[in-house]
């Protein structure tokens, strides 16, 4: 499963959390409709593009750059699946998103089980997680080590069911009801996996989701030794760089696609 000079994120968490509908939205930029719960694997890809600005202040213009582009492998979530099953998926990663719903607290308190989960596999010496060591390398990490080789981000999914949020498709302003979900404060699991917290809604990519998205991508680019938008901005004042982002189409700057045929996610997804 050798995905070149391509990014692949792993998102995992409880089932039902929503986490085909979280990765839908940010590689397609709109609310996903119907199906099933994922069985299996169900990958989503987000292309990355580059804008070339002029040095004198013209017109810019986006174009595709070398083909890059990050992968997404949203892993069903089922408990009835063994985590030896799930560990096929876990190869040759870069980085893990770790999903929640924000209105099921335990399904927080499981990401940790959830990470354990794959900090176990990287310890297999048939398997071996981590791509920066090399295709399919076992090299043992305890947790601590694990972390500080993989860029984690911890998503809140579902933030439109909590009292009080918006429920109309298109608000990006991204307010939801913080208050009622005040506990997260209160645990030191983002501190743990070193992870930013992001808020998700199933209505619409919100402005402030989209950026957390793209600077989280951006740093596990860097890790892999691409070149990261926010290096490429840097560096384009004078020209000398294009501008390089893995947005979503919500502010159309990326190009889209979809890897089927490996499962099937549901109006929730796993």
């Amino acid at each position: 499963m050798d995905c070149g000079g391509n990014l692949r994120v792993l998102v995992i968490g409880d089932s039902d959390v929503g986490k085909s509908s979280f990765v839908h939205l940010i590689c397609r930029g709109e609310p996903r409709e119907g199906g099933g719960y994922t069985v299996g694997c169900n990958p989503e890809v987000l292309m990355r593009t580059e804008t070339a600005g002029s040095p004198s202040g013209g017109v810019s213009r986006r174009r595709p750059n070398d083909g890059r582009f990050v992968e997404f492998w949203d892993v069903g979530g089922s408990k009835h699946v063994s985590a030896e099953s799930r560990a096929l998926f876990y190869r040759n990663i870069d980085a893990v998103v770790l999903v929640f719903d924000v209105t099921n607290p335990k399904s927080y308190h499981n990401l940790r089980q959830w990470m354990a989960e794959v900090v176990r596999c990287q310890n297999d010496p048939n398997a071996g997680v981590l791509r920066c060591f090399g295709e399919g390398r076992h090299v043992p990490l305890n947790r601590k080590q694990f972390v500080e080789r993989c860029p984690c981000l911890v998503v809140g999914n579902k933030c439109d069911c909590l009292p009080g949020a918006s429920k109309k498709r298109g608000d990006r302003s991204g307010g939801h009801g913080v208050s009622d979900i005040s506990w997260l404060s209160r645990d030191s699991l983002r501190s743990e996996y070193n992870a930013e917290l992001v808020l998700a809604s199933s209505l619409s990519p919100s402005i402030e989701l989209l950026s957390k998205v793209e600077a989280f991508c951006d740093d596990v680019a860097s890790r892999r030794g691409f070149r990261s938008a926010n290096d490429a901005r840097s560096r384009s004042s004078n020209g000398s760089l294009p501008k390089a982002s893995f947005r979503s189409s919500a502010t159309s700057s990326y190009r889209r696609s979809s890897a089927s045929g490996m499962g099937t996610s549901g109006p929730w997804g796993s």
